[in-house]
């Protein structure tokens, strides 16, 4: 694939863990943070939603071109990737890019994990081999947690996510008549 310009600003390398023969070994990647109304960064999302089947990154792109064209929805998008790409990150690889969460502060009770995206490769092996990496959820929820966390943090999981979230501290609660999963307190 291709390079394409990005202009994300890295924030911090995290470690996850990634496959090494039958055994797991620590891997350093960078989280950045993408800006939701730069063209360059929305095509970014454009081309993993594209590589990713059926993946809830498709929601991201549509909320990042909603917020280019209204500006003044910016401050309420926060969009972070994890990449296994540690420099030039105004030529990074949509191909190295695992995973993908995206906040949204709309909201005067809290604010809401709108997509925590994996790239699908790595959620499972192929034929019940492991998968390839491991934690990128974990190290996207551990972020935004830190982040965010002068407010309670909403998500709608689906069914099968809910024990992750679950393990990740976040309890079953009920807002605004929808099932949601927010914190421990």
């Amino acid at each position: 694939m291709e390079s394409i310009n990005f202009t994300a600003n890295r924030i911090k390398n995290v470690n996850i863990a990634r496959k090494y023969y039958n055994s797991y070994k620590p891997c350093r990647v960078s989280l950045v943070e993408m800006d939701p109304a730069n063209q360059k960064d929305i095509d970014a999302i454009y081309k993993i939603t594209d590589k990713w089947d059926e993946s809830f990154t498709a929601f991201t792109y549509d909320d990042m071109r909603t917020v280019k064209a209204n500006p003044e929805l910016k401050s309420q998008l926060h969009v972070y990737a994890l990449t296994t790409q540690n420099s030039d990150f105004d030529k990074i690889k949509p191909s190295k890019i695992l995973g993908v969460a995206e906040i949204v502060e709309r909201y005067s009770d809290g604010n809401k994990i709108e997509v925590l995206q994996t790239n699908p490769d790595f959620i499972k092996g192929s034929f019940n081999e492991k998968p390839k990496f491991k934690n990128i959820g974990k190290q996207l929820v551990s972020f935004v947690k830190k982040a965010f966390g002068d407010k309670p943090l909403y998500l709608n999981p689906t069914c099968t996510a809910v024990p992750f979230y679950e393990k990740l501290g976040f309890v079953p609660s009920v807002r605004k008549n929808i099932l949601c999963i927010s914190p421990k307190s």
